[in-house]
């Protein structure tokens, strides 16, 4: 795979800084939400936090140097940006590459996740944001380790449209680790019509994923 990253030339600084403390939901299906107000998939859904539109690298100055690059936030630093496409050949490619999905569990079985089972790999999930009060993890760099992941890993994070998995992938630097943003995430934003998973993403490209 050609590592073609994306760099910004703005020089903005972020006027948001992201929170960089952690904590973990591990799901599993049939997995009840009391207290929640939700009666069905959609209102389950629809009570996960909506992020911030346009391109999440629009505010971020990055340096790169082919397979490792830093982009600098308020909060720390992270490995680069790649596109849900390079992604993906990574994944095919590295047998050390790793996609680890930051959404919560209603994301995971109601909107879907990515599939790679074609590439004989399985996706890690471990939510960023614990549901449904969505506070930020304190566990999250603990569960990575856990998984076996060394600094060696290539970790690639998704979310819904890139704005966890920042705050992700600063985290996991901090400690060491190869981690990357995937841009525009899973659903990526937005289109005209108000629909995600239209406009840009893992969805919108066309790439394996699967519903619980």
């Amino acid at each position: 795979m050609a590592d073609h990253f994306h760099k910004d030339n703005a020089g903005k600084p972020q006027t948001q800084a992201i929170v960089i403390t952690i904590s973990l939901i591990i799901g599993k299906k049939g997995f009840e939400f009391p207290n929640s107000g939700a009666k069905n998939k959609a209102d389950l859904v629809s009570l996960v936090p909506e992020e911030p539109e346009g391109d999440p690298n629009d505010s971020f100055n990055a340096g790169c140097r082919e397979k490792r690059m830093t982009v600098q936030t308020p909060s720390g630093s992270y490995s680069g940006d790649i596109t849900v496409q390079e992604a993906w050949e990574a994944l095919q490619n590295d047998e050390m590459a790793v996609l680890v999905d930051v959404r919560t569990l209603p994301e995971w079985q109601f909107v879907g996740v990515p599939d790679l089972s074609s590439l004989g790999k399985k996706v890690l999930t471990v939510s960023w944001q614990v549901y449904p009060a969505m506070d930020v993890n304190s566990n999250f760099v603990d569960v990575i380790r856990a998984q076996g992941l060394k600094v060696d890993n290539r970790i690639f994070m998704i979310c819904r449209s890139g704005v966890r998995s920042i705050a992700s992938s600063v985290a996991l630097c901090a400690e060491g680790f190869q981690a990357f943003n995937v841009l525009d995430g899973f659903e990526g934003n937005h289109d005209e019509q108000g629909h995600r998973g239209r406009k840009a993403g893992w969805k919108a490209a066309g790439l394996p994923w699967q519903q619980g």
